[in-house]
């Protein structure tokens, strides 16, 4: 009976865990804040994921919109995105953690080929829900007459 109870705590704890790597979590807008050597480092991200891939775009005043590419593994996050830098051709590396809600990641950006790291932490903006949309079928108001619409 013991070993039937502890079986089904121990399904009901897997099945509740967050969905990580696999199914996506990375997908999504991720407003990025950090320093590089005493530089802030502001921006925001769409990143969509492909299994453990990872594409997308990251936009700053700074740099203006780049694309990234990376990988996720586990609760493990990288993406790179190509710059440059008073005309010095610049890659900076981003690699966090992703938390357990997969709703914020922690981290550090590498500077190549300078050799700089800073930090940063992106928070994932919560998805906008559709308004329902209104009937576009407008109802014809009846007739002053008294007749039904249409007649």
């Amino acid at each position: 009976m013991r070993s039937k109870i502890l079986n089904a705590l121990f399904i009901l704890t897997i099945g509740a865990l967050p969905a990580f790597a696999g199914e996506g979590a990375v997908s999504g807008i991720w407003k990025i804040s950090g320093s590089v050597y005493n530089t802030p480092v502001e921006m925001t991200c769409t990143i969509n994921q492909d299994d453990k891939k990872l594409s997308g775009s990251c936009k700053a005043d700074q740099l203006g919109e780049k694309s990234i590419t990376g990988e996720v593994s586990d609760r493990k996050v990288q993406w790179k995105l190509d710059t440059d830098y008073n005309g010095m051709q610049l890659t900076l590396v981003f690699n966090g953690t992703l938390d357990d809600k997969a709703s914020n990641i922690t981290g550090k950006i590498d500077v190549q080929p300078m050799n700089i790291e800073g930090d940063f932490s992106a928070k994932k903006e919560e998805s906008k829900k559709e308004e329902p949309k209104k009937d576009e079928l407008k109802k014809e108001e009846p007739k002053k007459d008294g007749q039904k619409p249409g007649r």
